[in-house]
């Protein structure tokens, strides 16, 4: 005899980039685990909020220490390529290995040094970097938080630098990074007009997470719900969906993305994938979050 799954999805849109579904199943289809299913979506509405907050605060303390270290400015002052390329590796090095980021567990994916034009002057693990790859022809970045930071493009004549750092989310090649940035400031240079903070900034600091497969099932012990990432409403880049292990059950995920484009709002509403019944629901989330410089 066949049985029907019960199961609630919350979708939790980040603005208009990228958005979470999360699943919780129960056993039976009756009142008593509608109300659970329900209850549950009503939970993860409410935790994913802190737990993106968290993190977004946890990346942009990274990037600020990143930004802070000697060998850093070291690494923008100089105009001799390999002298640039010693000092940042010395200085991805030293982060990396920081009782700090020891204590964290987890190593960026990505952590880039960008000069006040926002073009990459270095990259770990990337000794082949293209300068502008992160630059539109306009001259400005891929990345809100690089714009703001750096006052890009600079053919904006009223923009001024920022000492801010900021977190955010990053749709980058069908991965979705959360990303914190952090300005390089020179102590020793006199401001100009473009640094509206009194301080010279001469570059920023880029460092990454790519949310995975792997994080995504991480996230799914701490709400109790399984999670799918996604780029705009329905194109779900990655989740914590499984089918053999820990392997990724890409093909559930397609079926659920044809799903989620119809969701709107945080009333749960009922889809079926794969002859299961979900709960569905969407809430809007914030994408960034930004921290002054003392």
């Amino acid at each position: 005899m066949s049985r029907t799954v019960i199961a609630a999805v919350v979708a939790v849109v980040i603005v208009a980039l990228t958005a979470i579904a999360f699943l919780v199943t129960s056993s039976s289809f009756d009142q008593k685990q509608r109300n659970d299913a329900k209850a549950q979506l009503v939970r993860s509405f409410q935790v994913v909020g802190q737990l993106q907050q968290l993190e977004g605060i946890d990346v942009q303390n990274k990037a600020e220490r990143l930004a802070a270290l000697p060998e850093i400015l070291a690494a923008v002052r100089t105009t001799n390529n390999s002298e640039r390329g010693m000092q940042a590796t010395k200085g991805f090095l030293s982060f990396n290995g920081d009782d700090k980021q020891q204590q964290s567990g987890s190593r960026p994916d990505l952590m880039a040094l960008l000069d006040k034009q926002g073009q990459i002057i270095a990259m770990n693990d990337s000794p082949n970097i293209v300068a502008k790859q992160w630059l539109t022809d306009a001259g400005a970045s891929v990345i809100p938080a690089v714009n703001t930071i750096l006052a890009l493009p600079e053919s904006d004549a009223a923009a001024k630098r920022h000492r801010v750092i900021i977190s955010d989310i990053w749709v980058n090649k069908d991965r979705i990074m959360k990303v914190g940035v952090a300005p390089i400031i020179d102590p020793d240079v006199p401001a100009t007009s473009r640094d509206g903070d009194g301080v010279t900034i001469v570059g920023a600091i880029v460092v990454a997470y790519a949310q995975t497969a792997t994080l995504a099932q991480h996230d799914k012990v701490l709400l109790g719900t399984d999670l799918a990432y996604t780029e705009g409403k329905s194109n779900i880049v990655v989740t914590s969906f499984t089918k053999a292990g820990t392997d990724e059950d890409t093909e559930r995920a397609k079926h659920l993305a044809a799903m989620l484009g119809t969701i709107s709002g945080t009333e749960p509403q009922t889809v079926s994938l794969d002859g299961t019944d979900y709960f569905v629901g969407a809430v809007a989330m914030p994408r960034k979050s930004t921290k002054q410089l003392d």
